[in-house]
């Protein structure tokens, strides 16, 4: 892979990061925050 591969593969891991706090952050007081963790238990993620 080259470098400008790798570069993308890092700015977007980065991106998906900051997106998955963001929704944590906001579903964790929502009325959504049931139907979340519920279909975060299909991803893996803990409750």
């Amino acid at each position: 892979m080259g470098e400008l591969g790798l570069d993308g593969v890092i700015t977007i891991t980065a991106r998906r990061d900051r997106l998955d706090e963001r929704i944590t952050a906001m579903a964790a007081d929502s009325p959504w925050t049931d139907t979340v963790h519920r279909l975060g238990c299909l991803r893996g993620y803990p409750p």
